[in-house]
């Protein structure tokens, strides 16, 4: 079974609508960022305040009834935010700073790191790696748990209890900001939050069996294709110079033309740059090359812990019958186990029928990862008043 050469290498991780994202950072796919990170609000609303306790009494989340624990929060550091990521199994690159800066540096300041340090009860201090997005011509702001439609949550050396995990959302409905938040599958705490969410999936490669384990859930035509690239001359390594980066945007920028992406649904080159500055060992770039020459396809890694995401691939269409796609995810797979990683991460695939199919076939599985969205009513009329003011201007232009 061969998967379509034209869905193949559209494998665009990030999130949901994460292709359709502009020079910003929103996950629904609005210019927009995260404002500059004032000292965190004490209360976590849009008024500045020192940071101090406050304590969850009133209303529980949607009507679930829970005890009152004092939280204790507080602006986190650089260096916290680090040593939390680091030591959290169940984190994701969406949660590093790395990520928030690079889309910081992306959206010329649109989007800032707005990183939170609460202390439940007298429990463990918790971080939460969230961003802060202005909207409407900075009239207004939201919270991201992570740009670009990410996967959000808690970073603790310590798993959360289901307690622990109901007091973190329940201090983020009652600070009253708005906020966009994509509920990590791979943390296990989380499950418990799934039910405030409206509904989506990913999809991942399971490494906890091994790489025979990992290979053998795949289909029959991924292998065979896999084989066909090898004698083919295809071979795949890690990108190296500047100038390999910039041949994989142009390779990316044809996807785009062959795609009939609309403007605001691209990555500028931008982005790709700061990723590379920052010389992370946990950002890699890996290509296809055939005949040790010419890059025909590549796709771009994001390391956790435990954790790698396939986040962004493209190919040249004249080499599709290669089978470039699948080379990459077998190679990168085999790479992931060599790390001991547990995850391999193919992303949601925002509704692409194709793109979910291709996944089945490398042996992907598919996973909750639901959406919670809460919207202030002054930011609604907000965003109301914009949408009237662009049609105005549209219709008069």
């Amino acid at each position: 079974m061969r998967p379509e050469p034209g869905v193949a290498l559209s494998l665009l991780g990030i999130g949901a609508r994460a292709d359709r994202i502009p020079d910003g950072a929103g996950p629904e796919g609005e210019a927009g960022g995260l404002r500059a990170s004032r000292a965190m609000r004490a209360q976590g609303g849009e008024g500045d305040g020192d940071a101090g306790k406050e304590t969850l009494g009133g209303a529980p989340t949607r009507g679930h009834a829970m005890s009152s624990p004092s939280l204790e929060v507080r602006a986190a550091t650089a260096a916290e935010w680090d040593d939390a990521w680091a030591g959290c199994r169940h984190s994701t690159y969406f949660q590093s700073r790395g990520w928030a800066e690079c889309w910081s540096e992306y959206t010329k300041g649109v989007v800032k790191p707005d990183p939170v340090s609460i202390r439940i009860g007298r429990g463990q201090r918790i971080i939460m790696p969230m961003s802060r997005q202005r909207r409407h011509a900075g009239l207004s702001s939201r919270r991201l748990l992570s740009p670009a439609g990410g996967y959000g949550g808690c970073l603790a050396g310590e798993p959360l209890s289901a307690e622990e995990a109901r007091a973190v959302l329940c201090w983020m409905d009652r600070a009253k900001a708005p906020y966009w938040w994509r509920l990590s599958p791979f943390d296990p705490a989380l499950a418990e939050l799934q039910e405030h969410g409206r509904s989506d999936t990913t999809q991942a490669i399971d490494l906890g069996g091994g790489p025979k384990s990992a290979c053998e859930r795949a289909s029959h035509g991924h292998a065979s294709a896999v084989r066909k690239a090898c004698r083919r001359g295809l071979a795949v390594r890690r990108a190296g110079s500047p100038e390999e980066w910039e041949a994989y945007y142009r390779i990316y920028e044809a996807s785009l033309i062959r795609w009939g992406a609309s403007e605001t649904s691209r990555y500028g080159e931008s982005l790709f740059e700061a990723l590379r500055r920052r010389g992370s060992p946990d950002v890699e770039l890996w290509l296809a090359v055939l005949d040790e020459e010419t890059i025909v396809a590549g796709g771009l890694c994001l390391y956790g812990p435990r954790h790698v995401s396939y986040w962004h691939a493209a190919a040249l269409s004249e080499f599709f019958e290669l089978r470039p796609a699948n080379l990459l995810v077998h190679e990168l797979l085999l790479d992931a186990c060599g790390r001991s990683l547990e995850w391999f991460d193919l992303n949601p695939s925002a509704g692409l029928e194709g793109v979910q199919t291709f996944k089945q076939r490398v042996g992907a599985v598919t996973l909750p990862s639901p959406v919670i969205v809460r919207e202030g009513g002054r930011d609604a009329a907000l965003g109301c008043v914009a949408r009237l003011v662009k049609g105005s201007r549209q219709k008069h232009a």
